[in-house]
This record gives structure tokens, sequence and C-alpha cells, in this order.
């Protein structure tokens, strides 16, 4: 009986090694990209509800300066705005205070919105004389 021999061919070799080659370095890059993509997205997402929940505290103070226009010496310990809807949904609150004895004024407004629970605090300091209300301060950063 005679044994057969075969001759290994080596370009067939290197061009698929070339080939593995490439394609691991596309998935590499693609792989990176869509990674990008979806970290984006959730920036894009925390930054949005982060406005959302500032926009609500701002609604807070708009509303708190509208009972000082109304009247003057009102002292208001914690009262929540509901049924905003600055988004689809319905059910976006904020909760303010006012607080200080007439003519100056300090009305505080925090509201949470989001996933990740989002909270704004903006403290106002204001003068009601009459008629007119006058914004002393505005601190959007407030730490209360």
């Amino acid at each position: 009986m005679k044994l057969k021999s075969y001759k290994i061919k080596k370009d067939g070799f290197v061009a698929l090694t070339a080939i593995l080659l490439v394609n691991a370095i596309l998935l590499f890059v693609v792989s990176s990209l869509a990674l990008q993509v979806i970290d984006d997205a959730q920036v894009s997402s925390a930054n949005e509800q982060s406005k959302i929940a500032k926009y609500l505290a701002n609604t807070c103070i708009e509303h708190a300066l509208m009972e000082l226009v109304n009247d003057p010496t009102t002292t208001v310990s914690d009262d929540t705005v509901s049924g905003i809807d600055l988004t689809f949904q319905t059910d976006e609150e904020c909760n303010y205070s006012i607080s200080g004895n007439y003519p100056t004024k300090t009305i505080r407004g925090e509201s949470s919105f989001g996933d990740q629970n989002f909270t704004a605090k903006i403290e106002v300091v204001v003068s009601t004389t009459t008629p007119q209300v006058v914004i002393e301060s505005w601190n959007n950063f407030a730490n209360f």
C-alpha cells in the first residue's frame, strides 16, 4: 500500500489570516462606535431630565410669586403644585415654601424628576412693596 502525500499551500493561509485580522479590527471599531452612541444617548437623556427638574422648580417659584402678587403678606410652610405638564406625563409636581416677614420674603422651590431622580432647588428673595414684587436675588443652586 502506497501513502499519498499532500502539499500545503501557504498562499491561502496568509489570505485567510489577513481576512480574520481585518474582520477583528472592524468588529472592534463597530463595537466602539455602538458603545459611544449608547453612552451619548444616556448623557442626553440625563441632561434632559435635569433640565425638566429645573423647569419644574422654576414653575413653583413662579406660582409662589403669583401668590405674593395677590397677597404680599402670605406665608406658606410647604405646598405642592401638581399636574404640571412639561412633558407628556401628568404626575409632575414641585414643592415650595414662602417665609419671612413683610416686606422681605424668601421663596424656596424644589422638584425631582426622572429615572435617576434629578433634583433642582431654587431660592428667591423678594421685596413685596405693594403693588410690586421686586426680586432681590435668584439662586438656582440653592442648598437648603
